[in-house]
């Protein structure tokens, strides 16, 4: 809904810049195996825009949850990285970083959004970009949770929590059974 307002705001096909459903550059994509030209551009096609996405969000994820030398500073609270994901996601995982970086110099918690965003402001940031940057990181969970309210999905299949299996196994192999895969553990 934020990105591309469900497809109504799509941009255009090749470019560089942010394009497709969940606007992405062509940069970002091209990482994920995605093609991006005039022709064909994969960020219109909503199965593998989803797939790339999701694999970005999770990188980023990923990229907050640990402390790199000459990065990011891990972020251990969930619901905390989840912002710093959404600011990476709209502004780039480096313009955070560097940010996380310059909260810490100043003395205040590089770890919470709240002094993070304060400072997005640099000579690389425009006030304009980090604005655009701090309502990204407010409204993203005001749609999720609006989407979650109306979705048709059942609530306590969501809410439900997996099950434990009582046994795996590491090592077995596939056989066919009745023209079906079938797994057995050795």
């Amino acid at each position: 809904a934020k990105e591309s307002s469900f497809g109504t705001l799509l941009g255009t096909r090749g470019a560089e810049g942010p394009a497709g459903h969940f606007q992405l550059k062509a940069e970002t994509v091209r990482k994920y195996g995605l093609t991006v030209s005039k022709e064909n551009d994969q960020r219109f096609d909503i199965d593998y825009a989803s797939s790339a996405a999701t694999r970005y969000l999770k990188d980023l994820d990923n990229r907050f949850s640990n402390t790199t030398t000459s990065t990011t500073l891990a972020v251990e609270n969930s619901r905390e990285r989840y912002k710093f994901v959404l600011g990476a996601y709209n502004g780039g995982p480096t313009r955070v970083a560097d940010t996380q970086r310059r909260a810490e110099k100043t003395g205040t918690d590089p770890r919470l959004w709240t002094n993070v965003e304060k400072l997005l402001e640099s000579e690389n940031t425009k006030k304009s970009i980090a604005d655009q940057m701090r309502q990204y990181v407010e409204k993203v969970p005001l749609y999720e949770a609006e989407f979650a309210r109306k979705s048709p999905a059942n609530k306590r299949i969501k809410l439900k929590k997996p099950r434990k299996e009582r046994y795996s196994c590491a090592d077995g192999h596939w056989v066919t059974i009745d023209d079906r895969p079938v797994f057995i553990c050795d």
